[in-house]
């Protein structure tokens, strides 16, 4: 080649490869692999551990996520030790004095990530030993909710060698682990031994049972080393008893709210003068609506007397006269100033009514007369229907009209002014509306038959749910043995099945409490989900072994 053409192309091939090496790789597989150990000083399982200072080295660079969250010590150290990272090595110092003969484990859980793309080195731990052995005993199980059956994430779980029942209290547990998603746990790296065990949803992260909002869990016994498929039952002890808030509603009544049921409620009368003619329990009697008849009193001074309330609570407050509510005679119910006199039906006028269904009536005030001749129900506009009426409670203020109710049909119910006097002398306005009744086939029928296996579980009360896809109760069956149970006019859904077993018989569910060693009443779930269609008619059983209790 001629001299003059390789002096001229030199420059332009030396571009071309100096170029090219600039270009950036197109390719190649995302690195997924976690941050490996290559190093550790003391080394991990080391035995008369003394050091102050551990340092693990990677084969990568790393960074600490949530540590706070993930990582347990297990016993637990009294001040949370100094943790860094510097470059490819994770340093931990602390100055707290370990106990003798005791083997300790820190769980990163997922703290330790690289950092070109977070992946995370799953459950590492670090294990030592004061002693001249590291332990190799566990316990292991499952933590779920008491009355859901639902598996408790990063619930600690925690074991004591002692035999005190303040432990739980006073003291930090020996071991201790936390729950994983499932619920699930493992203690490893125990000592040989029994233990008392814990479960502990806390509030404030200081390992104790010292505060009203946490949730416990708790074996009947000792657990010895070794045992596998423990099962706890997390719940939240009944707080005690206390008055939350007492208040004027309208003339005529007052509320008083609990922090739990009452049983019974006494009063002291300090200042004022009403009337107290009668209480109002609510369902689970947890809140009291008192009414009196003397409404002219600006405020009331009473003592609450009450076994649940040993010391009383005097509760002072306003009273609203019919003078505060500012009712004109003109715009008040029967022509008299007071508190307004409501009636509402508790039916469905919107969509179809349900053929095994009945009307509710509710008054805003207890009821002292009524004409039953003036409610008129009516069968498509003109035809008079034959119903039963009845009050179902004392105070006369729900009212349930019922009927032989025919399938597909337009029904009008008709309630006249002045038709119920209320305990203040005032009258209804009128009451008036229209619904429908649905197509027999629009329903579905179930037949369950429930069968207890455990013959020793005759005559125990349980409480049957028939619920629907989002937990609501549909049906409610009281059992004490064996038996079918029928559900008629069913609406086509998905339903499903619960269980509980009624101790005390109080036909709900109740909580348990540790000091007094008792255990949340047993709640059992059945897992098959039960499809009812239009015209349907299903039949199932449920069997209950001992071992589903």
């Amino acid at each position: 080649m001629n001299k003059a053409w390789f002096l001229f192309l030199a420059p332009v091939v030396f571009m071309f490869f100096s170029c090219a090496t600039q270009v950036a790789p197109t390719g190649g597989a995302k690195d997924t692999i976690p941050p490996a150990v290559v190093r550790q000083v003391p080394d991990s399982f080391s035995t008369h551990f003394h050091s102050k200072d551990i340092a693990i080295t990677f084969d990568e660079y790393i960074q600490l996520d949530k540590l706070n969250e993930q990582l347990v010590i297990s016993p637990p150290l009294s001040e949370m030790p100094d943790i860094k990272v510097k470059n490819k090595t994770l340093l931990i110092h602390f100055d707290d004095t370990l106990k003798q003969n005791k083997t300790y484990t820190f769980n990163f859980g997922s703290a330790i990530k690289d950092i070109a793309e977070n992946n995370a080195l799953e459950n590492f731990q670090y294990v030592f030993s004061t002693g001249a052995a590291v332990d190799t005993e566990h316990i292991s199980g499952r933590v779920v909710n008491a009355f859901t059956m639902e598996p408790e994430k990063g619930v600690l779980v925690m074991l004591y060698d002692g035999q005190n029942d303040s432990l739980p209290y006073l003291d930090k547990p020996s071991y201790f682990s936390k729950t994983k998603e499932n619920g699930s746990f493992l203690i490893k790296n125990i000592s040989k031994g029994d233990y008392k065990i814990f479960a502990l949803k806390e509030t404030n992260n200081n390992y104790l049972f010292d505060s009203k909002d946490e949730s416990i869990a708790f074996a009947d016994s000792l657990i010895p080393s070794g045992t596998d498929s423990v099962k706890l039952r997390l719940f939240t002890e009944t707080l005690p008893q206390r008055l939350i808030r007492a208040n004027a509603m309208e003339p005529g009544r007052v509320i008083f709210v609990f922090q739990r049921p009452i049983d019974s409620l006494q009063y002291a009368l300090l200042s004022g003068n009403p009337e107290i003619f009668v209480e109002e329990y609510s369902a689970d009697r947890d809140t009291i609506l008192v009414w009196y008849k003397n409404i002219t009193a600006d405020s009331l001074s009473l003592k609450i007397i009450s076994p649940a309330l040993p010391s009383g609570d005097t509760v002072i407050f306003p009273l609203i006269t019919p003078a505060k509510m500012k009712i004109p005679e003109k715009d008040s119910p029967g022509g008299k100033a007071g508190s307004a006199f409501r009636l509402s039906a508790q039916v469905n006028q919107a969509g179809k009514f349900d053929s095994n269904d009945s009307i509710r009536i509710v008054f805003s005030h207890p009821i002292t007369s009524w004409d039953s001749t003036q409610i008129i129900l009516t069968e498509d506009s003109t035809k008079r229907v034959n119903s039963s009426m009845k009050f179902t409670d004392g105070l006369k203020r729900h009212l349930i009209i019922a009927a032989q109710w025919k399938e597909n049909t337009t029904y009008k119910l008709k309630i006249s002014p002045g038709v119920f006097t209320d305990v203040f002398g005032l009258k209804n306005d009128t009451l008036e509306f229209t619904f429908q009744t649905r197509l027999l086939n629009e329903y579905g029928t179930m037949k369950l038959d429930v069968n207890f296996q455990d013959s020793t579980e005759t005559n125990v009360n349980r409480i049957l749910h028939l619920l629907d896809e989002h937990g609501n109760i549909v049906r409610q069956n009281y059992l004490n043995k064996s038996r079918a149970v029928n559900y008629e006019y069913l609406t086509p859904a998905m339903y499903h099945l619960r269980l509980i077993t009624d101790k005390n018989g109080n036909r709900k569910w109740d909580t348990g409490n540790y000091l007094r060693k008792e255990q949340p009443e047993k709640v059992i779930y059945n897992s098959q989900k039960i499809n009812v269609r239009a015209n349907w008619y299903v039949e199932m059983e449920w069997s209950i072994s001992p071992e589903s209790k």
